[in-house]
Order: C-alpha cells, then sequence, then structure tokens
C-alpha cells in the first residue's frame, strides 16, 4: 500500500473572486487569461466604468448573491472615475461593499495618484499596470 505524501498547497487557498472595473477590454481579456492559470483567484465580472461597477455590486448586495472579495479598480474611467467609485462607495456606508477589498490598477505612475489612494481604508494596494503574474500571487495575501 502506497500513501502519497504530495499535497495540494493550492487547496489552502480560499477561491477569491475579482471584479475588474476597467474600461480597456483589450486588457480584461487579458486579465481574465492571466487569472486562469491561478486557482486561487478568479474573475467575478468586470465593469467599463465605475458607474456600472458600483451598480452591479449594489444589485448582487440586493439580491443577497455572492460578492466579489476583490475589486481592481482603475483610476481613469468614463462616466464614474475610480475616485469617484471611491467616494460614493464610502458614501453609501455599508457594511458589505465596506468589507470589499480594493487594489487600484493604473497606468498612472503619478505619486499623487499613489498616495491619494491611501486616503481610502477599503484600498488595500496600488498596481501599476500592467498586472504581472507575481502581483496576482499576492491578491491572496493582500486581501486576508
Amino acid at each position: 500500500m502506497h500513501i502519497s505524501t504530495h499535497f495540494d498547497y493550492t487547496t489552502i487557498f480560499f477561491d477569491m473572486k475579482v471584479f475588474i472595473i476597467d474600461d480597456d477590454e483589450l486588457l480584461c481579456f487579458i486579465l481574465r487569461k492571466q487569472f486562469e492559470r491561478h486557482p486561487e483567484v478568479e474573475v467575478w465580472d468586470t465593469a467599463a466604468n465605475g458607474q456600472e461597477g458600483l451598480d452591479k455590486l449594489i444589485a448582487t448586495m440586493e439580491h443577497n448573491e455572492t460578492m466579489p472579495e476583490v475589486v481592481l479598480l482603475d483610476i481613469n474611467l468614463p462616466v464614474m472615475n475610480g475616485w469617484e467609485f471611491l467616494d460614493e462607495l464610502v458614501r453609501l456606508n455599508n457594511q458589505s461593499l465596506s468589507a470589499l477589498c480594493i487594489c487600484m490598477l493604473s497606468s498612472s505612475i503619478n505619486q499623487e495618484d499613489h498616495q491619494k489612494s491611501k486616503e481610502y481604508e477599503v484600498v488595500k494596494h496600488f498596481f501599476t499596470k500592467p498586472l504581472l503574474d507575481d502581483d496576482i500571487r499576492k491578491i491572496p495575501d493582500i486581501c486576508n
């Protein structure tokens, strides 16, 4: 009788659902493909602007459906930008929305943007595009 001593360490990770809010369709497609290679995270949904993202989160919450744990949020978005999204999230003062782990995902290298993101308690990290595989592997640690 042979007892396997191999342990699949990927099973210890909680399967985190990530919501991507970014208006770049190609980037969203690439991110979906990247996330497929990482069993610890999966794409929950995407939105092309902050308002659409907020609407999807509120509808999900109102229908008692499974919320994402993580939001990757771009800054420069049409309709409602990332900062406006965060301001509205704070204004709503909802426990489920406040529990989200938000990671900024931006091409901005402006230090003011990095500093401004630290003003929001819900923002846990600032990733600079492109998101690398090493960045994806860090998400569970950042958001736990």
